[in-house]
């Protein structure tokens, strides 16, 4: 009974000894020696296996240090002020275009073409002319903050130039062939940065020939420089043709890429920060 007692205490000592000797050699720290010395003293409650316990002597017995840096971000694709302009001016462009409508019909430039009454803003002229005296001030304080907005921060420049001839024929070619996946909508294609500044412009220009229109004796000169009050109207509504041919464009093509109509309401993408030979090229 003696004998047979003895030995696995005997057993036990000396695995416990061999351990310790296995997790001195492996750490190379107080810490860690004293680490295996727990680990290994739990181990004995049970059953003994001499896998387990070599197995010991791979194991690391301090904390690996983890560097948690922050990520820096770039700003959204279109920042919070760019998605409130948006979305203003797109309301009074149409207060704007429906009523402007309802006034042409009331004198028509081109004989034999009315707008139907289910298009016009307005029972008839004054009520659109009371609608398009309303939205003018909007669209004009709301475009100019957009153009100060553009120039201040540098975003006319880096989203709409520079505009290579070659590339805008490319593009007619590609979406020609209805190739217009717009993979990555960070970057403006040259046929939509030429049509951007084609409605800012038209934009302007609609400003301008509606002073006219609107206060010709007082802008007498600006109503001569610009041919008269009727060459006037006939500008004004050209500028007209052109923001609605825009904005049927720019509907459809946020239809068939939904990723860029999701992106002026929730900001899209993070921008990656540019470096510092960019921004120098860039200023």
């Amino acid at each position: 009974m003696t004998r047979r007692s003895y030995r696995p205490s005997l057993l036990r000592g000396e695995a416990r000894d061999r351990t310790y000797r296995l997790a001195a050699r492996s750490s190379q720290t107080p810490r860690g020696t004293q680490r295996a010395r727990s680990v290994g003293k739990g181990h004995w409650s049970g059953s003994f296996d001499a896998g387990e316990v070599v197995s010991l002597g791979h194991v690391k017995t301090e904390t690996p240090a983890v560097e948690t840096s922050s990520v820096r971000t770039g700003p959204r694709l279109h920042p919070w002020p760019v998605r409130i302009m948006h979305w203003v001016n797109a309301v009074v462009m149409l207060i704007m275009i429906t009523s402007g409508w309802g006034i042409y019909d009331d004198d028509v430039i081109i004989r034999g073409f009315h707008f139907s009454s289910f298009w016009r803003l307005g029972d008839w002229a004054a009520w659109s002319l009371n609608w398009h005296f309303a939205g003018m001030w909007f669209l004009a304080i709301n475009g100019l903050m957009y153009l100060l907005y553009g120039f201040a921060s540098g975003r006319f420049r880096e989203k709409l130039l520079p505009i290579r001839p070659t590339e805008v024929v490319q593009t007619v070619i590609d979406t020609l062939h209805f190739k217009i996946a717009h993979e990555d909508i960070t970057v403006y294609n040259a046929v939509q940065k030429l049509l951007y500044i084609i409605v800012i412009l038209a934009g302007i220009s609609q400003v301008i020939t509606g002073i006219a229109i609107w206060k010709p004796v007082q802008f007498s000169g600006l109503v001569s420089l610009l041919g008269g009050f009727q060459s006037a109207r006939l500008l004004h509504f050209a500028g007209m043709a052109v923001i609605v041919g825009f904005l049927i464009v720019h509907v459809a093509l946020a239809l068939l890429v939904p990723k860029t109509l999701w992106a002026i309401i929730a900001g899209g993408p993070h921008l990656r920060p540019r470096s510092g030979a960019k921004e120098g090229h860039a200023a």
